[in-house]
């Protein structure tokens, strides 16, 4: 092998490393984009749809994320939080399954036996989803300040249809709100409004995916 021939290797050799690494950042990158920048779902049913009276309210998140939910009065003082999971809304999620079948999966379906048992009901969208604000999904690390945000103002602005306060609070959440409802459940518990019971549905833990600590 020539002296030419080595130089032209030992002068390619580093640019095709270089060219390696941009690839990998640029593919990464546009993955982390889409993971976190999903596309808004259409809010397809009302509570409505299953005969349920209810009223839209606008709050916002602790850290100021402007957000929009449905309040569906119940009979007696217990609230019930439904935390919605990844890119879906606070009425569901459609898209392909595993099988590449559209589905539809319809978090408003267990509203009217939630309903009959006597529960205020509480559907919200969390930011960058559905007609809520933000425009960054961080996998329940920031959405847990939407959840602290609604229970919040709901204790403090809805009373029971007897007009006695509000009292207690459940979280039920699929997936991503799960882990929402997980977190939130401790922060919750912190500034003394301690959940009566928490219902976390195919949640993961937040610290194996951020690098966060999470506490189940």
């Amino acid at each position: 092998m020539t002296d030419d021939v080595k130089e032209t290797i030992m002068f390619i050799i580093p640019i095709i490393i270089i060219l390696l690494i941009a690839a990998i950042y640029g593919i990464s990158y546009f993955a982390a984009y889409r993971v976190i920048h999903q596309p808004r779902q259409p809010i397809l049913k009302t509570p409505a749809d299953y005969r349920l009276v209810y009223e839209p309210f606008s709050c916002h998140s602790v850290d100021g994320i402007p957000l929009k939910g449905w309040w569906i009065p119940g009979k007696n003082r217990d609230v019930i939080f439904v935390v919605h999971g990844y890119g879906a809304n606070r009425a569901g999620w459609v898209g392909k399954n595993l099988g590449g079948k559209e589905e539809y999966l319809d978090w408003l379906a267990s509203a009217p036996a939630l309903h009959e048992a006597g529960y205020n009901l509480v559907y919200f969208d969390l930011r960058a989803c559905g007609d809520s604000g933000g425009d960054t999904i961080t996998l329940g690390k920031e959405e847990v300040n939407d959840l602290v945000g609604v229970v919040n103002w709901i204790m403090a602005n809805k009373r029971a249809k007897n007009g006695e306060k509000l009292n207690g609070v459940g979280l039920l959440g699929m997936s991503m709100g799960g882990n929402v409802a997980l977190r939130g459940a401790i922060r919750l518990e912190e500034m003394a409004i301690a959940p009566l019971a928490v219902v976390s549905i195919g949640a993961y833990r937040y610290n194996k995916i951020g690098r966060a600590s999470c506490r189940e």
